[in-house]
């Protein structure tokens, strides 16, 4: 499963806990009894360490894995497309920082803020976390670079990312969360880290914008304002949040599911995304306030 997978668990674990305090909750395969250890589970009261059961307690699984995920229609789902379960509603999960990742968090904040005085004598209109790329692929008959996280079909281009941030930047103090195979733009606040410390530097800032996955439901989890680009692979009703703003493109064919293949559908979605309506859409939610 991907982050994104997993953060969505730790809701149904606390549930969970919630009816069986007593209980060990683990996250993982029911059937083969294999429990997930994952980072997106550390300083989770709901969870157990998988290393560290006590063999006298009652273990629960969260039945979450890559053969059994809800949004999922594996009755209708084949070796080409994915089919969604329409009736399926996802809801915030949790993140649990330690003191370690908190500090680390703000110091990243403070030296982002002292970048932006350095070459900007305005205050900026709030922090946006920027996170819009996943691990590399060679090929590909967009703009050159496409990521398999995200998808081929899933991609809204680099030329189009870099246009906006070229935009925002003037305005708004972005912070650019990064790995080795990031999408990087000029100019601009960035930060290699890990997973975890990106969603606790996204804990400081006043909105997410990239594609749906992983950040995503990391803004959902910490209750903040999200600009997310769908175009129409898969539909922001079943793996979203009402309180994001879900770009998506409702047109013939969607959502289409297509997973072994560039699909000319998804392309055009994403092209009906404009620069400009991704901007105006921060401009709406960069002060929203959001309570679950």
């Amino acid at each position: 499963m991907g982050f994104g997978d997993e953060i969505m668990a730790t809701y149904y674990a606390k549930i969970e806990k919630q009816k069986y305090p007593d209980r060990q909750v683990v996250v993982g395969n029911y059937k083969t009894k294999q429990a997930l250890d994952s980072r997106v589970f550390f300083n989770n009261p709901n969870i157990s360490d998988p290393k560290k059961l006590d063999e006298n307690k009652i273990v629960h699984f969260v039945d979450l894995n890559n053969t059994n995920r809800p949004y999922i229609d594996w009755q209708k789902t084949t070796v080409h497309k994915y089919c969604w379960n329409l009736n399926y509603r996802t809801v915030p999960g949790e993140l649990y920082f330690d003191k370690q990742e908190i500090n680390e968090a703000q110091n990243v904040i403070r030296d982002a803020i002292a970048f932006w005085k350095s070459s900007n004598s305005i205050e900026h209109k709030g922090v946006i976390f920027v996170e819009s790329s996943r691990i590399e692929q060679k090929s590909s008959k967009y703009d050159g670079r496409i990521f398999n996280k995200c998808g081929e079909n899933q991609n809204w281009g680099y030329k189009k990312w870099d246009k906006t941030i070229e935009i925002l930047k003037k305005n708004y103090l972005v912070v650019n969360a990064t790995h080795q195979n990031s999408f990087v733009y000029r100019d601009t606040f960035s930060y290699d880290c890990s997973f975890r410390i990106a969603c606790a530097i996204m804990k400081y800032c006043n909105l997410y914008l990239g594609p749906e996955g992983g950040f995503a439901h990391a803004a959902a989890a910490l209750l903040k304002p999200g600009v997310v680009i769908y175009g129409g692979w898969i539909p922001p009703q079943v793996i979203g949040y009402d309180f994001h703003e879900n770009l998506y493109v409702n047109i013939e064919g969607s959502p289409c599911g297509i997973r072994d293949r560039e699909c000319d559908h998804c392309k055009k979605c994403m092209d009906l995304i404009t620069v400009d309506s991704v901007i105006n859409a921060v401009k709406k939610n960069i002060n929203k306030k959001i309570s679950y």
